[in-house]
């Protein structure tokens, strides 16, 4: 499937409002949609696909006057005026919106999406809502031909999964910005530290002697540790198993070439499997990890069978 618009037809809402100044400043603090973390989002845009059954899915950021697409799976990623997007009506409603049949719809019947390529017939997209409440974007999904049935849990999943994108936004930001100085992690204000305890990812932060300086309750649940015992130890010390293991190799990679590392590794001693992203900074490493063992036994038991 091809996004390729012709002549362009009014089919938005109008755009403004008093809060899209302080939405399109907050677009920008996320620097977004210049250098979006593209790889953890293509994930979540597969992942709906598969889920509703979707020939395409997209995650667009609408900026002042256009619709920038960072990840898209069945479709071309292709950018689109403001003017002809479906997003826009998304984000100014602040729900899941659902289209079952975009030729019966008034709002969109002449948009050229819906009249020329891709022949967009079936939307549904939910709202990518920042901390501060400003709505930046969707996740959406599309399809050349209509869909009916999208039940209230189907409403309730999507919107889900464009919450983790804004997670993995999130993540990213306060990954780059969170204290450049031990100090700073110690003294982390209210809104880092509200966001680390939201945020579904458990997460860490060591300094540059590799001692823990942040430790979230995601990470004291799934280390079975708590932050008290944590702060202010050194990581190979407290997870000596983990010394010349996966973990210790990628972290020290990521500290050493200052880049970003992503794996997934099994520790011994808790049985898990973790998903982990490290983000190096001046001083430190931040370290965001999941506990992937269902998903992992279950790709293993489908390998069997």
């Amino acid at each position: 499937m091809s996004a390729s618009p012709s002549a362009p037809r009014p089919s938005r809402p109008s755009s403004g409002g008093p809060d899209e100044s302080e939405r399109m400043a907050t677009l920008a603090r996320y620097d977004l949609p210049e250098s979006p973390p593209a790889e953890a989002l293509d994930r979540i845009t597969l992942l709906a696909t598969r889920l509703f059954d979707a020939s395409a899915a997209m995650v667009n950021f609408v900026d002042r006057n256009e619709q920038r697409c960072v990840s898209a799976r069945g479709i071309e990623a292709t950018d689109l005026p403001r003017r002809l997007s479906f997003c826009t009506h998304t984000i100014t409603r602040g729900r899941v919106m659902v289209v079952e049949d975009a030729t019966d719809d008034p709002r969109f019947a002449e948009n050229p999406m819906v009249t020329g390529e891709p022949h967009l017939r079936f939307y549904a997209g939910a709202p990518i809502t920042a901390p501060n409440g400003q709505r930046l974007g969707t996740l959406c999904l599309i399809d050349d031909t209509p869909h009916t049935g999208f039940s209230e849990a189907d409403r309730r999943s999507l919107q889900d999964l464009a919450a983790l994108v804004m997670d993995e936004l999130v993540l990213r930001r306060y990954a780059c910005s969170l204290g450049n100085t031990l100090e700073n992690h110690r003294a982390a204000n209210i809104e880092t530290t509200r966001i680390l305890e939201s945020i579904t990812d458990a997460f860490f932060a060591l300094d540059g002697n590799w001692n823990f300086t942040y430790v979230n309750a995601q990470a004291e649940a799934l280390l079975e540790r708590s932050r008290e015992a944590l702060i202010g130890e050194n990581v190979w010390n407290e997870f000596e198993a983990s010394v010349g293991s996966t973990f210790y190799e990628a972290y020290h990679q990521a500290v050493t070439d200052r880049e970003t590392v992503e794996f997934v590794e099994h520790y011994p001693p808790l049985d898990r499997w973790f998903e982990v992203k490290a983000f190096p900074f001046e001083g430190g490493l931040s370290v965001y990890f999941n506990d992937v063992t269902e998903r992992i036994q279950a790709q293993r038991t489908l390998r069997r069978e």
